[in-house]
């Protein structure tokens, strides 16, 4: 019992990133919770933790030992949380991971409705672009975009984004509006950086059945997607964004769309949670508050179908 005590110490350690926080958590003594964790590690004989008066960092045996801990944690609170769906009352905190950009534009603004409604439920919102496995990071739903790897999670399609071509009305007065993708070398290009540092050097538009390839060109790239629609707002240059992530910028007249006629990136959004003969009422109350969100057709930008 005591060996299965030190694990939960040690997940409490890595998740709140000091002893004394672990400590409060666990409202026991600092010093036991060292205690706890030099037992922990003399038993497996390696180092778990690196300290120093700054922070804590985990060792690669570490990080292995916590993926375990996440993974044991997950599977018992997820028999505990069916056990009480039959109850049908959603309550408790779900672990919820969104591409940061939709979840300032998209999730956030939904949040005080939902939160409203179910008083006894919490959300915990962890902000990344990366796919991870939901059993290994602890999180009970995640959205992501694109192409998923396999997995023996649930993955429902919820709608298909498509991104747009936009500006600042501003940087569009000043610079004028492109008339074909070809003028995007003409014009300061915002662009995402992927996690290697890489960015495009052109895109290929699509108008019907006809492709058109164009160079861009520009000062400024981000891993951060928030960080281009800001920068685009506040008139730095042109960019492409999610339609649904900007719908409220374009109505309110902060982006406006260009080249609408042309269609770029297309790519569907999913809905991943884990796949369980009865999921706890919290999460489907969460399921059915996401679907509700993404599942409705983004139809304002006034594409144009070109057969030619």
């Amino acid at each position: 019992m005591e060996n299965a005590q030190d694990l939960v110490i040690f997940a409490q350690v890595v998740e709140n990133g000091s002893f004394s926080r672990a400590a409060r958590k666990l409202k026991i003594a600092n010093s036991s919770v060292t205690k706890r964790i030099q037992a922990l590690e003399s038993r497996l004989g390696v180092r778990l933790l690196l300290r120093s008066t700054r922070r804590l960092q985990l060792t690669e045996e570490g990080r292995a030992l916590y993926q375990r801990c996440a993974r044991i944690k997950s599977e018992v609170e997820g028999i505990s949380e069916e056990a009480s769906s039959f109850k049908e009352v959603p309550q408790g905190t779900i672990r919820l991971s969104v591409p940061p950009l939709l979840a300032h534009t998209c999730l956030a603004p939904h949040l005080t409705g939902f939160l409203t409604r179910f008083p006894n439920v919490s959300l915990q919102v962890d902000l990344t672009e990366r796919e991870s496995d939901l059993r290994e990071s602890g999180f009970d739903l995640s959205l992501r975009t694109g192409e998923l790897r396999d997995s023996s999670d649930v993955a429902q399609r919820l709608c298909a984004v498509t991104t747009v071509l936009c500006a600042s009305p501003t940087y569009l007065g000043q610079h004028g509006r492109p008339k074909r993708p070809s003028d995007l070398e003409h014009f300061n290009y915002l662009g995402w950086m992927s996690p290697d540092r890489r960015t495009y050097e052109k895109l290929v538009f699509r108008k019907g059945k006809k492709t058109f390839a164009s160079r861009i060109r520009g000062n400024f790239s981000s891993s951060d997607a928030m960080a281009i629609r800001e920068a685009a707002i506040h008139g730095a240059g042109i960019t492409l964004l999610p339609d649904i992530a900007i719908a409220q910028d374009i109505e309110s007249g902060l982006l406006e769309a260009v080249l609408t006629e042309y269609t770029c990136f297309q790519y569907p959004l999913y809905l991943i949670y884990h796949r369980r003969e009865h999921q706890p009422a919290k999460i489907k109350v969460a399921i059915d508050f996401l679907k509700s969100i993404f599942s409705q057709p983004v139809s304002r930008f006034n594409r144009e179908a070109d057969p030619g």
